[in-house]
């Protein structure tokens, strides 16, 4: 498969316009998803600030066990422990963990880096 190109920046920051300034209510799955669509194009454009705004954007929404919910929640946490934001990054990911304990043993592998992030996160706090 060949590398993706950047997106447009002009569309990026156009996207991100709409749905900083857009209503937080509607098609809430849609709005959750474009944001995260938006987070990380603004991090593939090497903009770790704007995509951790975006990624912000994807909470708060009573989804907490949709796959959009999951997605957003694993992307926002490693975008807001980009930009400094470790409480934060870890306060979604504890709950990004706890959504994933039933998760096939494939999904659980796929967590690990999280869990061990998380992990040595904790110990640096002690």
């Amino acid at each position: 498969m060949a590398a993706m190109d950047n997106p447009p920046l002009t569309v990026v920051a156009r996207v991100d316009s709409a749905l900083a300034g857009g209503p937080p209510f509607g098609h809430t799955a849609i709005r959750m998803s474009l944001n995260l669509f938006v987070a990380q194009a603004w991090d593939r454009l090497g903009n770790t600030q704007k995509a951790a705004a975006a990624a912000r954007r994807t909470g708060g929404i009573d989804q907490t066990f949709s796959s959009v919910q999951q997605a957003a929640n694993r992307e926002r946490g490693r975008l807001l422990l980009a930009v400094g934001d470790t409480a934060e990054a870890m306060v979604i990911w504890q709950a990004y963990i706890k959504t994933r304990n039933r998760a096939e043993p494939s999904q659980r592998a796929l967590d690990e880096p999280i869990r061990a992030k998380l992990a040595e996160l904790e110990r640096k706090k002690r």
